[in-house]
């Protein structure tokens, strides 16, 4: 089962751990899993991609993003605010790095024990100057809000 066996207003997902363990997906209204409720934890893309599997697997739910809980368990999460003044990544790459590896900005989430990390965004302002890329939860709020508009 995929996306495209649900109604338009409705999204594919593994609806509990039992549901993930055994490969069986249920359809689920967009947007509608509240804050706190766990769903089962699928890697639409590559396992390191966190916050991208987070955005896939959040389209069920109100807040619109999920974070990892437990082996197979996500639940519906809130980012916390990163402060405007962690918002930039300076230096953008660590220096004592031979590999030049690009600095990650951490971010808390209401439900998940684990600080994610995601590399900061490259700022085109020298290579210097990096950006925190994912949005606020006030930003996220509104974008949901939107997308509500499109599964009523």
């Amino acid at each position: 089962m995929d996306d495209y066996d649900c109604k338009m207003d409705s999204k594919c997902v593994y609806w509990s751990l039992d549901h993930q363990k055994n490969e069986t997906k249920i359809c689920k209204k967009a947007y509608s899993v509240a804050e706190g409720d766990e769903i089962g934890w699928h890697a639409y893309h590559h396992e390191d991609l966190v916050y991208e599997n987070g955005r896939e697997l959040g389209k069920v739910c109100e807040t619109g993003l999920a974070t990892k809980s437990g082996p197979n368990v996500a639940r519906c999460d809130t980012l916390d605010d990163v402060d405007p003044k962690d918002m930039q990544c300076k230096p953008f790459y660590i220096a004592a790095s031979a590999d030049r590896r690009v600095r990650k900005c951490k971010y808390g989430s209401k439900y998940s024990q684990e600080t994610l990390r995601v590399d900061c965004g490259c700022s085109l302002s020298g290579e210097n100057t990096g950006y925190c890329s994912l949005p606020s939860t006030t930003v996220l709020r509104k974008y949901v809000n939107a997308m509500k508009t499109l599964y009523p």
